[in-house]
């Protein structure tokens, strides 16, 4: 495996036995779209992370999905174009007279 321990429960690779069970670990899944690897037993676990990236959030198989639903959101140029607040108007608190509240 690339990785030292595994992405999604941090269990070192260093030792050959599971610490639990103290049986020999199985190879678990190298992920390609972003070098992290999941140990065996969280693939037992959690089956999608089989053909899914819990990071990337993409289907690392081919799917009955639309393409749209596997990549991850884009960000629309639109979105920096936001000026922020509204000025505040100054005539809303002209009835203040400087003490305070009661």
């Amino acid at each position: 495996m690339a990785s030292s321990s595994c992405a999604t429960c941090a269990q070192s690779y260093s030792s050959p036995l599971d610490p639990i069970s103290e049986k020999p670990l199985f190879p678990g899944r190298d992920l390609l779209c972003c070098g992290r690897s999941i140990c065996a037993r969280c693939l037992n676990q959690n089956k999608r992370y089989e053909t899914y990236c819990p990071y990337c959030q993409i289907s690392t198989e081919p799917s009955a999905l639309p393409q749209g639903l596997r990549d991850p959101p884009a960000y629309s140029p639109s979105s920096s174009d936001w000026t922020g607040p509204p000025p505040v108007d100054s005539a809303q608190g002209s009835d203040d007279d400087g003490k305070p509240p009661p």
